[in-house]
């Protein structure tokens, strides 16, 4: 339910869901499915008060972009300009009435209230904070304040991401190399383990560089110092993480909401080469309530950024990225 005033993060995950609208509240839902889930407008808001655009703001900042980037659907109450929902990486053209419900009178009470009903069907917590799901029906109550709804570590599992074969976005490119990661995350600390082969160039940086290999293929058209100073401009992460030539960004690809990419840094990842051409990808990371949200709605991917050749083989990478591996809704699987 996206009521009580503020600002909400919603992840709904699989199936067929129902969001609560509420006339003093904004929310994010990070994963709507415009063919299965619908916006169930609350008290006072009728289909007729609202207005459906895409957003126009082409700022990028990771999770915390603008409410009204481009790349989101804004629900907007048209008769005082109040956004009551924006729903990333997601189309307007493919959002309707057929997407909305009205709210009976009474409803929002009786759900929000105990009562032999509410007891039988659903495991209840109320409380502030963080307040943990289970693989039963939950009912969580926040209170006032920041809070987070979570749906427990045991709700979801990842599959293994792979990278490579020219499907990289938004430069693909014609390296043979292949990339994988395992994902986990548990008590919201992220973990990924992978590895790339048969790269083209060097992880970016590993090498000590603070230039571009001139036989380095620059897919953007940027110049190649101006490149390499934007990247030597952030020398940490939000965590502190000093700055590697991986990244973890926040997009999703190669799922069914199309392609997107944000390539402001969420996190510096650890890549170890461990000959020429091949190497190992780690990292750990204490993610917050909104990237822990971002991660499960299968929002977030590694770019492998690379630059050097250490081989002599005359091919030194594409500093824009070799490898793409999209941790998409393909990946996040729902138990």
């Amino acid at each position: 339910m996206g009521t009580g005033r503020g600002f909400n993060t919603i992840t709904t995950g699989t199936g067929k869901d129902a969001i609560v609208l509420g006339q003093e509240t904004t929310n994010r839902i990070f994963d709507f499915d415009a063919a299965n889930d619908f916006l169930v407008l609350g008290e006072g808001i009728s289909v007729n008060d609202i207005s459906i655009q895409q957003g126009t703001n082409a700022n990028r900042a990771g999770v915390n972009q603008p409410t009204d980037n481009v790349a989101n659907t804004l629900i907007i109450d048209k008769r005082n300009g109040h956004v009551l929902a924006s729903l990333t990486f997601t189309k307007a053209d493919t959002i309707s009435e057929k997407n909305f419900r009205a709210l009976d009178p009474g409803q929002l009470q009786a759900l929000n209230s105990d009562s032999r009903i509410t007891n039988r069907f659903f495991a209840t917590q109320r409380g502030d904070g963080q307040l943990n799901g289970s693989r039963r029906s939950d009912r969580l109550i926040s209170g006032g304040g920041n809070d987070f709804l979570f749906l427990g570590n045991d709700g979801f599992r990842f599959e293994k991401a792979t990278g490579g074969g020219g499907t990289e976005f938004p430069f693909a490119t014609d390296s043979p190399g292949t990339s994988e990661v395992q994902t986990e995350l548990k008590d919201g600390v992220m973990k990924l383990t992978g590895s790339y082969k048969n790269f083209d160039g060097a992880p970016l940086f590993s090498q000590g560089e603070t230039t571009i290999d001139p036989k380095a293929r620059i897919l953007n058209g940027a110049n190649p110092q101006a490149l390499v100073n934007g990247f030597l401009a952030v020398s940490q992460d939000s965590e502190g993480n000093a700055r590697t030539g991986t990244h973890l960004h926040f997009s999703p690809a190669g799922d069914d909401r199309g392609n997107f990419a944000d390539a402001t840094v969420v996190r510096f990842i650890n890549n170890t080469a461990t000959d020429a051409k091949s190497g190992t990808i780690s990292g750990q990371f204490k993610l917050t309530p909104e990237e822990q949200a971002a991660l499960l709605s299968g929002n977030m991917y590694v770019n492998i950024h690379s630059n050097m050749d250490v081989d002599g083989d005359g091919r030194a990478g594409f500093p824009t990225g070799e490898n793409r591996i999209n941790l998409n809704k393909n990946v996040v699987k729902f138990v």
